[in-house]
């Protein structure tokens, strides 16, 4: 199987992991997996609380991640959560260590996986929705429901297959990306509908195993044609990845990186004109070709 690392991007057509939580007794896992995924971090890590757990959570480029530690049945119990982008890179960096021998993967417990594909689909309409919800109550489907989500760009809203108190379910929904609305179909798999197994047999590199079979066996599962018509991989052409803009990702930039660049280069000395050199041979190399400019800034 093959899980993009390219987390400052939206894979368009591709599964995609969009959420990951990870349990564990083993206190030495939990600790392999926070320095495993260390790197993905862009914030400093904030203290946080979740029932009677206890640990940090932290930005990620794309998404974040979270880590708690709390007592169960007098033994310590640990957590590793991420989601976004965090969660695709998180998940292969720990199917590679489980395969490396680093972590034992049946000392891990996989409590939710998210899988989705997001395309473009302009006009996503009511009667889109309708349809949908009319071919899942067609097929037994009674809580396909549909809910507001943003008013800012119109009728968006979320319909979902499958009740949300269920171990599996789907939601189908709008996403804005750069100011452009896309169409995303996530699979949720909890504890209870699916989510350790899937875990194991992509951990196990089972032959023939992908988590685009997960996701179209899903798919597929619940009988509803314009769906598979819409998300199944042979149903559409290639599209060219969307460039992902995160407002903390901006937020971190704006507010912590450039001022920090000012201060080195007003000091006007040696150290402070290199890096300031380094910093623009780095904007240089990573420019556009299609047009960008210097001055456009």
């Amino acid at each position: 199987m093959t899980i993009s690392t390219n987390r400052t991007s939206i894979r368009l057509n591709d599964t995609a992991v969009d959420y990951l939580t990870i349990t564990t007794w083993s206190y030495r896992a939990h600790t392999a997996i926070g320095e495993l995924t260390r790197h993905l971090e862009i914030t400093k890590r904030q203290p946080a609380h979740k029932m009677q757990y206890s640990g940090w959570r932290a930005s990620c480029d794309g998404g974040g991640t979270a880590h708690y530690l709390g007592e169960q049945k007098a033994t310590m119990h640990y957590i590793c959560e991420y989601s976004g982008a965090a969660a695709h890179d998180a998940l292969n960096l720990i199917r590679d260590a489980c395969e490396g021998g680093a972590i034992a993967a049946d000392i891990l417990r996989c409590t939710r996986i998210d899988l989705q594909r997001t395309r473009m689909f302009p006009g996503w309409s009511t009667d889109d929705q309708q349809r949908i919800k009319a071919a899942a109550r067609a097929n037994g489907l009674t809580n396909a429901d549909a809910m507001s989500n943003d008013r800012e760009y119109g009728e968006l809203s979320t319909v979902y297959i499958g009740s949300q108190k269920s171990g599996r379910f789907m939601r189908v929904y709008q996403k804005v990306v750069r100011g452009e609305v896309w169409l995303r179909c996530e699979v949720v798999y909890r504890h209870g509908g699916g989510s350790d197994n899937l875990f194991q047999r992509i951990c196990s590199y089972e032959p023939n195993y992908t988590i685009d079979n997960a996701y179209c066996g899903a798919v597929t599962a619940v009988k509803i044609p314009e769906l598979s018509a819409m998300f199944e991989p042979d149903a559409r052409p290639e599209m060219p990845r969307v460039a992902h803009e995160d407002s903390k990702t901006v937020k971190w930039l704006t507010e912590q990186v450039l001022p920090s660049f000012k201060r080195v280069v007003s000091q006007h000395d040696g150290a402070s004109h290199q890096i300031a050199t380094l910093f623009l041979e780095c904007l240089r190399q990573c420019q556009p070709t299609d047009g960008w400019q210097e001055d456009s800034y």
